[in-house]
C-alpha cells in the first residue's frame, strides 16, 4: 500500500492473493487484516492506502475499506475482463477492460464520469495504465498504441509505437508521473518519453526482461528477468 515519510513501512499492510480471495496482511507481523472473497487482480490502493480496489466476477470492480473490509463501492460498467485499475487523487476509479473501454467511475455511486472507447482493428489489448499525480491526465497503452487523455477537457492524443521507435519494444509499465514508459526489447529494455514517444535511454544485455515497475517517485526502475534475477536501476543517476 502507499506509504508516507511520516510513517514507517511496517505500519502499512501488504497484500497477497490466494485463488479468488484477496488477503490484506500487516507488513510487520504477517497477521491477516481482511479477507475479500471473490476478489482478484488487478488491484489498486487508494491515495493514502485507506481503500483497495480489485476485480470481481461478472467483469465488475469492487472497492473496500482496507482495514475493516466494508464495501465502499462498485464499478459495474464493463462487459469484458478488467485488466488495469488505478485511483485518482479524488478517489475516483480508472479502469481498462478488454471490452475496449477506459472508464473513470465514482465507485460510491457507480456512475461513469468519463468514458473513452478505443478504436482497434482487432481485439483490444490493454497493456498499461497510469494517472498523473494531479489526476488530470490518464496515460494508457493498448496493443502498440499510446493514448494520452485529459478527460475534463476532452483532449486526446495518441500515436503508434512503430511511428516513434527505431526498434521494436513492448511496454511494461508507465511511471507514476506519466512521463515515461518502460518497455522490454529483444536486447534488454528501454525507457521512452510519453509526450514525444522517443526512446531516451536503453540498456542492452542480460536475460529476457519479463516485468518492470517504477518507484513511487519515478526515480528507480525495478526490472525482473526470465532467469529469476531482479534488478533495481537508478534511472536518474544512470541516464540523467
Amino acid at each position: 500500500s502507499p506509504s508516507s515519510s511520516s510513517s514507517s513501512p511496517a505500519s502499512f499492510p501488504r497484500i497477497a492473493t490466494l485463488s479468488a480471495t484477496l488477503i490484506v496482511r500487516d507488513f510487520a507481523t504477517g497477521k491477516t487484516i481482511v479477507e475479500l472473497k471473490e476478489a482478484s487482480a488487478p488491484i489498486a490502493w487508494s491515495p493514502g492506502g485507506r481503500a483497495i480496489a480489485a476485480a470481481e466476477p461478472r467483469h465488475r470492480i469492487g472497492v473496500w475499506d482496507a482495514r475493516s473490509g466494508t464495501r465502499l463501492g462498485r464499478v459495474p460498467g464493463h462487459i469484458d475482463a478488467v485488466t488495469h485499475v488505478a485511483f485518482t487523487p479524488a478517489s475516483d476509479l480508472v479502469s481498462l477492460s478488454r471490452d475496449g473501454t477506459l472508464r473513470v467511475t465514482n465507485p460510491g455511486t457507480s456512475k461513469t464520469l468519463y468514458k473513452l472507447e478505443i478504436e482497434s482493428p482487432g481485439n483490444p489489448n490493454p497493456r498499461a495504465l497510469a494517472v498523473s499525480p494531479d489526476g488530470s491526465t490518464i496515460v494508457s497503452v493498448w496493443g502498440t498504441s499510446v493514448y494520452v487523455w485529459i478527460p475534463q477537457h476532452g483532449h486526446l492524443t495518441s500515436y503508434r509505437l512503430a511511428s516513434t521507435r527505431t526498434r521494436e519494444g513492448w511496454p511494461l509499465c508507465i511511471s507514476p508521473d506519466c512521463r515515461y514508459i518502460a518497455s522490454w526489447t529483444e536486447d534488454g529494455f528501454d525507457i521512452m518519453d510519453v509526450a514525444s514517444g522517443s526512446v531516451i535511454c536503453t540498456q542492452d544485455g542480460g536475460a529476457l526482461v519479463t516485468s518492470a515497475d517504477f518507484s513511487a517517485d519515478g526515480t528507480m526502475l525495478l526490472v525482473g528477468r526470465i532467469n529469476g534475477d531482479v534488478e533495481v536501476w537508478d534511472i536518474v543517476r544512470k541516464w540523467a
